[in-house]
C-alpha cells in the first residue's frame, strides 16, 4: 500500500472533494506551470473549485 501526502482538499461549490496530493502536484506543476510557486496553484485551483458555471 502506497501513502501519499495530501497537500489539500479542496470542497467544490457542488460539494466534490478534491484531494490534492505532493506527487501529483509536482509533477504536473513542474510540467504545466514551473514559475508559479504551490501555494499560489493551490489557492487558484480552490479558487477555481468555487466558480459557478
Amino acid at each position: 500500500m502506497t501513502h501519499r501526502k495530501v497537500l489539500a482538499v479542496i470542497t467544490a461549490v457542488t460539494g466534490d472533494r478534491v484531494v490534492v496530493c505532493e506527487d501529483e502536484l509536482e509533477i504536473h506543476t513542474k510540467k504545466h506551470f514551473p514559475n508559479i510557486p504551490t501555494d499560489i496553484l493551490l489557492e487558484l485551483i480552490e479558487h477555481l473549485k468555487k466558480v459557478k458555471l
